[in-house]
């Protein structure tokens, strides 16, 4: 080895290194020199204290070595651990660097990932297409989705087509942003273009091959394919891996915006456009002659204005290159000699031709880019050799006899000093311990454990009681969350039973962890915390502080049932400031956990077709806010009957439905309700957010205007949020009403085409969609009277007799008589006279009791309006509306009465006590 060499490996190249023994060795003297410079004489190489001082420097570049490996190393497992408690370290692409569909050309990515669309194109929605917004004059968030499908599908039956357009519309509304919703699917018409050649080849092998050649490159200047990519080829292209998942998570192969935006339905095709295509080919010498030829139903291209080398695409038509016509008029000259295909040689050149389009619209395969972790090389971080073997062997330090008893003075001192020095060893082998815990404290975090814990904190944020079983298993949970500091045992320190006594046995098994860092302690909670904090920092993302989310104003009633604190539990805090730091390291475990849909569908809508609606109807938005804010219940469906945190978001766009019969009704009953005739103004761009405000956070002030400034703030900014705070029984009544909508619009029909084409029951699903969504309008736009709106809809031909009818079960028979009214204000204040004139027989009910629960019977009937009652053979009869089974809404019994129409009979009354509220 060269002198160079040496130079290389000194510790000078290390300077002010951690590495760098000597300059450890030197800071440490200086600081020594600073605070005992007049009482430590010696400072010399000689010097006991200094042959300490140079071995602890050397220890700790060690140490600061192995920090300076990799991180891939740093977080690498122990090959000899069970693989099943390998946690993982970080998210893979697929996972957290795709988003849903932000702009146009991400919803035509998104769709022509499916198998079967060659190009589609998203088209907003105008004021003059939309009932609802050319009312209002706002702006629609509904779109046409125009879709082209690939050549060998045109040939499909339309049953096949149909769940092909289904897919289309699942997509799209898997991947919709909030306040987005597809107004129908346009199948794209082909516009068949006949182009005649006469061509001139010089020295081809076959003319097959030089023909489906030629018309290949005629077919991509008419129709062409978006290019699909692999991750090798867009990582040599020179793509960054945020920049190939870009967008939404394709299956068939990457697709770039570029050629997305490029993939544009010609108006014109020019012949320079099929003669620059065609100058690559190089044993075609020339093009004779070349003209485009229209089909006698193609009135675009006739008459005194046609051009044989341009040629026009009808509107919303895309060009189809028709190559059976096309060949029929080929003229073919080879080497001179004019050629004729024959009948045989044209149908292999159409079947070529056609293979090579079924090839062109298959994808490739994009899940073979990060599909794993970079191993790393596990390096045993926390192997740590005792610094006594470091000291000169005249020392004696590390001598097996000192396990034995000590006899002698000598022993006695070498003992007396291995206890000094076991202060520095074990320091350090704790530390060399912490740096192999890296690979857990940097890991996403477990869920099992914190799962459980979470139940217990949503079970107190919803004001339930919490059983002695549940405490215990917290206590257990509790034990069971990863250390956050670690100790080990010096293995190979002699002499060590003498220094610690009764302790030595738990000291080989454990070290000073239960000493280290106590169960609960608040070192714990705090570094806990800070890791995941870390984590959550990778993705630019911050929590919020505890106490604006007034975890301890709950918490607080819940203390007697922890105490007293078991034994192993720390005391080093009050166990409220620990319940409330807990809460957050289990909130951001959560978060972080959901993090890569959080992230995605920031502003994600939910698609209302998924079969699972009972997970998928809080949107990505709404779950996202609520994560962030700690909700018990994220998309907790009833809220009416409990006292749990979520609430619903409703979409302006979701309820454009407009409802003609309604309008129709509310006209008709001008003279008798003092009722508008048109529909309040309703703008489409508005959020809805609906909440409860009986449970213990939403009920406190400073809460809820933290709560509307995160709305407003994660809410789009081209859209207006409100937020709508209900009382328990108009949250009931609201329910009632949204299940209803959300079970129509679960069942809503394809459109297909702008021409309106449904059967019967598709028809009759349209209708209640649109008198649902009136509903909600209604009640968005004035909340507090969703009673009055939903009382109005018994307004018609039938009324007052259909209302009447739903009055009198609720009354005694000798009141029924008296029950009069010609409007629907008329005949609430008859009721509230007959319920007056008779308190103590009606005090289990209130008037607006009794028409709350006509209301729900009402929505009942409006999506099931013919129950079936008595079914007779051979005799007709309609079946109503069946709602999704996790949709069966179950109203909150409020009142209930056993005979009480007959007087002078004992009656049963039963009431459900509401939940308990902090």
């Amino acid at each position: 080895m060269t002198q160079d060499n040496l130079a290389e490996l000194s510790d000078s190249a290390l300077i002010e290194s951690g590495q760098n023994s000597q300059y450890l060795k030197e800071q440490a003297l200086s600081l020594i020199q600073m605070v005992c410079g007049e009482t430590w004489s010696d400072h010399n190489t000689g010097d006991p204290g200094i042959t300490l001082l140079e071995v602890l420097a050397f220890v700790i570049s060690d140490l600061s070595f192995r920090l300076d490996f990799p991180i891939r190393d740093l977080l690498a497992p122990d090959p000899e651990e069970d693989a099943s408690t390998h946690r993982t370290p970080f998210y893979l692409a697929p996972q957290i660097l795709p988003s849903n569909a932000v702009t146009l050309a991400d919803y035509r990515r998104a769709i022509i990932d499916i198998p079967g669309i060659k190009n589609v194109s998203v088209l907003p929605v105008s004021n003059s297409d939309n009932t609802l917004s050319a009312a209002t004059n706002v702006a629609s968030g509904s779109v046409d989705i125009r879709v082209d499908l690939d050549e060998h599908w045109q040939e499909k039956t339309d049953e096949e087509k149909h769940v092909l357009y289904e897919q289309v519309r699942q997509r799209f509304l898997t991947e919709r942003n909030i306040n987005q919703d597809i107004n129908a699917i346009i199948p794209v018409e082909k516009h068949h273009v006949i182009v005649a050649f006469s061509l001139a080849f010089e020295n081809i092998s076959s003319p097959i091959e030089a023909i489906v050649d030629v018309f290949n490159k005629v077919n991509i200047i008419l129709a062409p394919d978006v290019k699909r990519y692999s991750s090798d080829m867009l990582k040599e292209a020179g793509y960054t891996g945020d920049e190939i998942y870009e967008g939404p998570l394709l299956s068939n192969g990457f697709i770039r915006e570029l050629d997305i935006n490029r993939l544009k339905i010609p108006e014109t095709i020019y012949a320079s456009d099929i003669f620059e295509a065609l100058d690559g080919i190089s044993r075609l010498t020339r093009i004779k002659s070349f003209a485009f030829r229209p089909t006698e139903e193609d009135s675009l291209n006739q008459g005194r204005d046609y051009l044989n080398w341009r040629f026009k695409i009808s509107p919303e038509h895309t060009p189809k290159f028709d190559i059976s016509a096309s060949l029929s008029l080929l003229e073919l000259t080879i080497d001179g000699q004019d050629y004729r295909l024959s009948a045989q040689e044209k149908e292999i050149i159409i079947s070529r031709f056609q293979e090579s389009e079924v090839q062109a619209s298959e994808g490739i395969d994009s899940s073979d880019f990060f599909s794993e972790y970079v191993s790393g090389r596990y390096r045993e971080l926390n192997q740590y050799i005792s610094l006594q073997h470091e000291f000169p062997s005249i020392y004696k330090l590390a001598e097996s006899r000192l396990d034995d008893d000590i006899e002698t003075k000598e022993q006695a001192h070498i003992m007396q000093l291995k206890g000094y020095l076991t202060l520095f060893d074990q320091c350090l082998a704790d530390q060399f311990s912490q740096l192999d815990n890296l690979r857990r404290l940097l890991a996403l975090p477990e869920q099992a454990i914190f799962s459980r814990l979470a139940n217990v904190f949503d079970s107190m944020l919803a004001s339930e009681s919490l059983c002695s079983a549940q405490v215990n298993q917290f206590w257990d949970d509790v034990r069971q969350l990863p250390m956050t500091q670690l100790s080990q045992p010096l293995i190979d320190a002699s002499g060590a039973g003498h220094l610690l006594g009764e302790y030595f046995n738990q000291y080989q098994q454990h070290g000073f962890q239960p000493l280290l860092e106590p169960v609960l302690s608040a070192g714990q909670l705090d570094r806990f915390k800070r890791s995941l904090e870390h984590l959550l920092a990778r993705f630019s993302e911050t929590s919020l502080d505890a106490n604006v989310l007034k975890y301890g104003l709950v918490f607080s009633h819940y203390l007697p049932q922890f105490e007293p604190l078991p034994v192993d539990i720390s005391a080093d805090q009050p166990l409220l400031d620990k319940l409330v730091m807990l809460k957050q390291v289990i909130d951001l475990a959560s978060i972080i956990h959901h993090y890569p849909s959080l992230s995605q569908y920031r502003t994600g809508g939910f698609n209302y077709l998924n079969d699972n609606i009972d997970h998928c109807h809080s949107s990505g938005l709404a779950t996202r806010i609520m994560r962030f804010m700690g909700f018990s219940h994220i998309g907790q469906m009833p809220l009416a009957t409990n006292n749990r945190e979520s609430f619903y978001l409703l979409e302006g766009t979701l309820l454009r439905h407009c409802d003609t019969e309604s309008s129709t009704n509310k006209e008709s009953s001008t003279n008798k309700e003092s009722s508008t005739a048109t529909e309040p103004f309703f703008a489409q761009d508005k959020l809805f957010f609906v909440l409860p405000n009986w449970p213990s956070r939403l009920a406190e002030s400073h809460f809820t205007q933290l709560l509307n400034t995160q709305i407003a703030q994660a809410c789009p900014v081209h859209l207006h949020a409100e937020v709508i705070r209900l009382n328990r029984p108009t949250m009931s009544l609201f329910e009632c009403l949204y299940y209803a909508w959300l079970n129509a619009m679960s069942q809503k029909p394809l459109t297909l085409g702008k021409e309106l084409q449904y059967n019967s029951t598709e028809r009759a699903n349209i209708e209640r969609i649109n008198r649902l969504s009136s509903l909600l309008r209604d009640f968005v736009n004035t909340p507090g009277t969703l009673q009055e709106h939903i009382l109005q809809t018994f307004v018609g031909d039938t009324f007052p007799e259909n209302l009447k009818s739903m009055i009198r079960p609720w009354l005694a028979a000798k009141d029924e008589d008296s029950l009069t009214g010609n409007t629907v204000a008329e005949l609430q204040k008859n009721v509230d006279d007959i319920l007056s004139i008779d308190p103590a027989y009606y005090a289990h009910i209130s008037s607006e009791q009794l028409f709350n629960e006509i209301c729900h019977v009402q929505i009942t009937q409006l999506i099931n309006p013919y129950p079936i009652k008595t079914g007779k053979v051979d005799q007709g009869f309609r079946v109503g509306f069946r709602p999704l089974e996790y949709l069966q809404f179950s109203a909150p019994v409020h009142i209930a009465s056993i005979n009480p129409s007959l007087n002078k009979t004992p009656h049963l009354s039963v009431g459900v006590s509401e939940p308990n509220i902090l």
